[in-house]
């Protein structure tokens, strides 16, 4: 409790506050009853080892819970971490998942007759690389069209920072047009049922954050440039889009996906 406080007052964010609870809460329940000072390396790495987890998954449980032995150390609490020497699980790089053009095409025509909101909160994920979280949050007044921005409230970004994101596809702008934003309702449960709904009904696998993967690829693809793609993402730093994004798609593509408009 004195470890987690102590990040709190430092600046931690509530999103990596909660992060940093939920996971070091796991170790506690495992090891609570133990003095920890008998906690040895293997007792460490046998239970990083038995998570049924993925590899980063398992890789963050073990980075939480060495931060918090060090921290152990600082205060003189213990003379040595029990996580030295551990190794990391191994990461296994995967390729991103994105929507084709046609799938892209497919979520928004076969839903044009539900509301113009589902979809004007899809295309802020499609066409501006928001998060689920941002776009089921952005209000109308957060939407600039004098300005051709957008306002990210720390209330809907993940560094919980306020941000106004800028240089965005022009069909974006045409789909906020249609779905006239200053009549946004949905809440962001509501939201999110909607949104699952929509993928279903297109016939779509799921994949976690399509969407974004999909704007991000199709961005570069078209580009060329991920410094570009990286300041709209709030990024800051292009190395990681250039490693995971660059030639997940044609440059044909990237100029088709942002063609996909709404109905007339």
């Amino acid at each position: 409790k004195e470890y987690l406080a102590g990040k709190k007052s430092e600046g931690m964010t509530a999103v990596a506050h909660s992060h940093y609870t939920k996971w070091i809460g796991r170790f506690v329940d495992e090891f609570g009853s133990c003095e920890v000072g008998a906690i040895s390396r293997e007792d460490v790495a046998g239970w990083v080892g038995t998570l049924d987890a993925a590899p980063a998954t398992r890789a963050g449980h073990l980075a939480r819970v060495r931060g918090l032995f060090s921290w152990l150390v600082v205060c003189r609490k213990l003379t040595m971490n029990p996580c030295a020497g551990i190794r990391a699980p191994k990461l296994i790089s995967k390729d991103v998942e994105l929507y084709t053009v046609q799938q892209a095409k497919d979520l928004f025509e076969k839903n044009k007759g539900e509301s113009r909101e589902l979809l004007g909160r899809l295309a802020l994920e499609a066409f501006a690389g928001l998060r689920y979280s941002s776009a089921a949050r952005i209000a109308g007044t957060d939407i600039k069209f004098a300005d051709k921005g957008i306002v990210l409230p720390a209330r809907a970004i993940k560094t919980e920072k306020r941000e106004f994101i800028d240089g965005l596809p022009e069909n974006l702008w045409r789909w906020l047009e249609w779905s006239k934003p200053d009549a946004w309702r949905l809440t962001p449960r509501a939201y999110l049922a909607a949104k699952s709904n929509a993928r279903v009904r297109a016939g779509l696998p799921e994949v976690r954050n399509a969407l974004r993967h999909s704007f991000t690829s199709y961005h570069i693809s078209k580009h060329k440039d991920a410094s570009r793609t990286s300041i709209i993402l709030c990024h800051t730093s292009p190395r990681m889009l250039w490693k995971h994004y660059r030639g997940n798609a044609t440059e044909a593509d990237g100029v088709a996906y942002f063609e996909i408009m709404p109905p007339k």
